[in-house]
């Protein structure tokens, strides 16, 4: 729902003063819902798409961070993102795979994150 207040809702306006004989209907919903058997002529999806006969093309990349207050307990030192399977984590609840959290090193340093 953020993504679609923060970038899409901002547009409509202009868009539809562009293209007014389109008529439109913005869905935020953050639950993963079938476009086909709800009647969507697009959706605009933040996971991997499964396989599908639906047509995707990617539209930008979507990267996560892992954030923690100043005065969180850690129970071990972070030294690698492996050492935050034993924290206290809080989960996006409609995420496909919320509990598998896959790291890439960063561009800009090629270190690890949490390293």
């Amino acid at each position: 729902m953020s993504f679609g207040r923060l970038h899409i809702a901002p547009l409509i306006a202009e868009f539809l003063q562009r293209y007014p004989l389109i008529q439109m209907d913005l869905v935020l919903d953050d639950n993963t819902l079938n476009i086909i058997e709800q009647g969507f002529d697009l959706a605009i999806r933040a996971t991997r798409l499964p396989d599908s006969t639906l047509i995707a093309r990617k539209l930008a990349p979507l990267r996560s961070v892992i954030c923690a207050a100043p005065e969180y307990p850690f129970r071990t030192a972070l030294t690698s993102p492996a050492c935050l399977a034993d924290e206290n984590c809080l989960l996006y609840s409609y995420s496909d795979d919320a509990s598998h959290w896959e790291f890439m090193p960063q561009p800009e340093t090629g270190k690890q994150p949490c390293t």
